[in-house]
């Protein structure tokens, strides 16, 4: 995006505002090149309010938003060691399939499944991993338009380990995040630190469901140590 870049000799460009009624964009190309030329911005260079109000009744760019609303997406380990990843629409109005994407390492995913809407499910589906890897199995939804256009749902880990399974969502957190064991792990220690290793908190898990508040915490990376050496990495938003 153009927003005034410096050059040797040149005023500096205090402020700025785009022209967002350009016309129609079809695709995210194109906006790229719009966003990017400074002919479509409004600029000025003097310490004082700018010559030029807020933009008001913009379009951007006509861009269409994505028309979906993705209620939840969850995941669980079943008693044969697969994986099942659900997930519920609120409304599918231009979407034209859903890809549930895997990783292993949190960073790196790949297509592991993909659905199409149905008016049948009710806006419900889900998709079984059959070869959950021993450790963190890290899984994503995509949620494609026929256009192209597309949004990433929240992402799921499900640990796996003898006797020991652990699924830990949504992932980024804004408020609360769901801590939920399967297998005999009842009273199981669980630490959450920060990106340089101070604790944070030490939970007690007594139960299979443990509800995890974290409304208090600055934005940033933490990760969540469980009793077999499993760790999550945390984004808070």
């Amino acid at each position: 995006m153009w927003i005034g870049t410096e050059t040797v000799g040149a005023s500096e460009v205090d402020d700025a505002r785009f022209n967002c009624n350009v016309g129609n964009i079809g695709t995210i190309a194109q906006a790229r090149a719009t966003l990017t030329n400074k002919a479509n911005w409004l600029t000025n260079n003097f310490p004082t309010p700018p010559p030029f109000p807020l933009p008001s009744n913009c379009s951007f760019l006509n861009l269409s938003v994505l028309p979906v609303a993705l209620v939840n997406f969850t995941g669980k380990i079943n008693a044969d060691k697969t994986g099942t990843l659900q997930w519920k629409m609120e409304t599918e109005i231009g979407v034209d399939h859903y890809i549930l994407e895997k990783s292993t390492d949190g960073l790196h995913f790949t297509d592991l499944g993909l659905a199409y809407p149905n008016s049948l499910n009710n806006g419900v589906y889900n998709i079984t991993d059959p070869s959950l890897s021993n450790g963190v199995n890290y899984y994503r939804l995509r949620i494609e338009k026929g256009n192209g256009d597309y949004v990433y749902s929240a992402v799921v880990a499900l640990s796996l380990r003898s006797g020991l399974s652990v699924t830990v969502y949504p992932n980024p957190v804004k408020d609360e995040v769901t801590i939920q064991q399967i297998g005999n792990i009842h009273n199981t220690t669980i630490q959450l630190v920060d990106i340089r290793g101070h604790l944070i908190q030490q939970i007690q898990l007594t139960g299979p469901v443990y509800k995890l508040n974290m409304s208090k915490l600055s934005s940033g990376i933490y990760f969540l140590k469980t009793g077999d050496g499993s760790i999550f990495k945390l984004i808070k938003q």
